[in-house]
């Protein structure tokens, strides 16, 4: 058995499964799953994916919502030597055949009889439904066998959001899921027995190796709602002492939105840390976490291409949590580049570029792998960030939603966090949209807290009474009941602009 093979999910699941049969494995609202049921399922799946011909260095593409049947087929596929490849129910046709014509998978997993309408299945690929392949049938099942396969074997290809186009497969090896997975874990110590909760997506790979990888390879119980609901969330962690969770910023302000209408606050007292990544998350975000839910929220620094690579810890002061954005572990290097692709000194701000253990082997079917390499290995990440003199990382800002207008550069995190701290706002965004004489103009769209109505002009004067520069102050508004959310809980700000954009051309034809 080679170093890799130790890692394999089917290897350190079934250990696990052999040592407490009757451990919690899963939790999905009121309904749980022991090691050892995972297990027979996962030996049901495995004898079924091989009678359709699954072995070493093929393909299996599974609808995941991690339930008990992902979980099993996650095992089962990779004790054949597979490749899984987890994608959320909510993608669509077109992004979804996206993916087969890339993968070519043996065989297609659907939450159901079908995958979704508009759906295009290439010749070859069998559609079955998990329910089939997870049947434990009383004899049907095979002991998972744990193939061999290389060191250098994609273990999981997670699916990209697909928010500004066509989705991309991210690749990635056993090592690098369990060097990201192990990392996570370390901060807030999980151990075996303990209960971590996925309150967002968990297909992709962040989602896999977070709380697929996590749960089953550390032993903990993964707990989860079914649907996500802020106040259910909350009542399953409190009820199941859950010590560890990794989620988004839009998720942390519904989550404290929740608690302030409670007569009591949800227990929270048994979490160590919740993990917060996905976008900029404003201090004053922090601050109320610990405030309003006990929680000490803890900024965490990755992405699809490279899983979680930088995190503060829950033993920094709060102050420190509240500013910047995460260490790199051992092992990893971040830096900020330039334009040129040269790097950046501490304290000047530019693209993140990181190199390490976790970095992703690349994107499925690309034809230009050096696109987003800075020399030296580091993959640039898109994000804006600043460096302290003492290695921290501090994001600033994201590069594709850089605004331009005449000239001017504007971040509009800074903006959506100015709107946000307002009593009257629950969500905002802000996007640049465009102009024939500037370029770009400045679009702000909110979510009003309920029974609340801002208007554009006392927004802007608030702005400008706080000291925003003219050239950033909004000169298009929009509201909304909510923002369309990615299965990752981020806020689709392209599908908003898009919108938004209709929604003006439309008024000015009339």
């Amino acid at each position: 058995m080679n170093a890799v093979d130790s890692l394999r999910i089917d290897r350190v699941f079934l250990e696990k499964a052999a040592q407490r049969p009757d451990a919690v494995a899963l939790v999905v609202d009121d309904r749980s799953w022991t090691r050892a049921d995972v297990r027979r399922m996962a030996e049901s799946a495995a004898a079924f994916l091989r009678e359709r011909g699954v072995g070493p260095g093929d393909r299996v593409l599974a609808q995941y919502t991690t339930d008990a049947r992902d979980l099993a087929v996650a095992v089962a596929a990779s004790g054949l030597g597979a490749t899984l490849i987890p994608v959320p129910t909510s993608l669509g046709g077109l992004e979804l055949s996206h993916i087969l014509r890339l993968a070519e998978p043996v065989v297609a997993i659907a939450h159901g009889a079908e995958l979704p309408h508009g759906t295009t299945v290439p010749a070859g690929v069998a559609v079955v439904d998990v329910a089939d392949v997870t049947d434990v049938t009383e004899g049907r099942g095979i002991e998972v066998p744990c193939l061999p396969v290389p060191t250098d074997h994609t273990a999981v290809i997670g699916v990209t959001s697909g928010s500004t186009g066509l989705p991309k497969g991210v690749m990635h090896t056993w090592s690098s899921l369990h060097y990201a997975a192990s990392h996570a874990a370390a901060v807030v110590r999980v151990r075996d027995g303990e209960a971590i909760c996925t309150p967002g997506a968990s297909a992709g790979a962040p989602g896999y190796a977070f709380f697929t990888y996590l749960g089953l390879a550390h032993g903990a119980t993964i707990v989860r709602a079914s649907r996500w609901n802020a106040d259910a969330v909350l009542d399953l962690m409190a009820r199941h002492r859950v010590v560890w969770s990794m989620t988004v910023v839009s998720m942390v302000r519904m989550f404290v939105d929740a608690a302030r209408k409670r007569p009591e606050p949800p227990d929270l007292s048994a979490m160590r840390a919740m993990c917060v990544g996905g976008s900029a998350i404003a201090s004053s975000l922090v601050h109320e976490a610990k405030d309003v839910l006990g929680v000490d929220a803890i900024r965490m620094f990755g992405l699809s291409e490279c899983l979680g690579f930088a995190t503060m810890s829950p033993a920094d002061p709060l102050e420190l949590r509240a500013e910047l954005d995460g260490y790199p572990y051992a092992g990893t290097e971040v830096h900020a580049f330039d334009d040129e692709r040269r790097m950046l000194p501490p304290g000047e701000v530019g693209e993140a570029g990181v190199r390490g253990p976790s970095l992703m082997q690349g994107y499925l079917g690309d034809t230009d792998p050096d696109s987003r390499m800075a020399p030296g290995g580091y993959f640039l990440t898109g994000d804006w960030i600043r460096m302290t003199d003492d290695g921290h990382v501090k994001v600033v800002g994201r590069k594709k939603d850089l605004i331009i207008r005449g000239g001017y550069n504007i971040d509009p995190s800074e903006i959506e966090n100015l709107v946000r701290a307002r009593a009257d706002v629950l969500e905002a965004s802000v996007f640049g949209l465009p102009d024939e004489r500037l370029g770009e103009i400045v679009c702000l769209c909110v979510v009003p807290q309920p029974g609340a109505a801002p208007g554009l002009d006392e927004i802007v004067d608030d702005l400008r009474a706080r000291g925003l520069s003219t050239q950033k102050l909004p000169q298009v508004y929009a509201t909304r009941d909510a923002f369309p959310l990615s299965p990752d809980g981020k806020v689709l700000k392209e599908v908003i602009r898009r919108e938004v954009q209709a929604e003006r051309e439309t008024e000015a034809a009339r």
